[in-house]
C-alpha cells in the first residue's frame, strides 16, 4: 500500500516568509532499497490517471535520460 502526502513549509527568504506545500509518497518497506539507490538521481515525473466504477488507476512513471550531459563521439 502507498500514501500520498501533504504538507506545508514555512520558509524565511530576504525577510519575507514564504508558504510552500510538499507532496510525497511513503513507499511500502520492500522497496526501501530499491528506492535509496536512486536518491542521488534527478528524474522527470510524468503523470497519468484513470477512473472507472470499480477501481481508480494512477501511474507515475520516473525517467531519467542516462546519456544526458555525456559528450558525443
Amino acid at each position: 500500500m502507498v500514501k500520498f502526502q501533504s504538507r506545508w513549509m514555512n520558509k524565511s527568504y530576504k525577510g519575507k516568509d514564504h508558504q510552500f506545500r510538499i507532496c510525497s509518497v511513503n513507499f511500502p518497506v520492500k522497496l526501501h532499497d530499491k528506492v535509496e539507490a536512486k536518491t542521488k538521481k534527478d528524474f522527470d515525473v510524468e503523470w497519468s490517471e484513470q477512473e472507472t466504477d470499480e477501481e481508480e488507476i494512477i501511474n507515475v512513471t520516473f525517467r531519467r535520460n542516462k546519456t544526458q550531459g555525456l559528450p558525443t563521439k
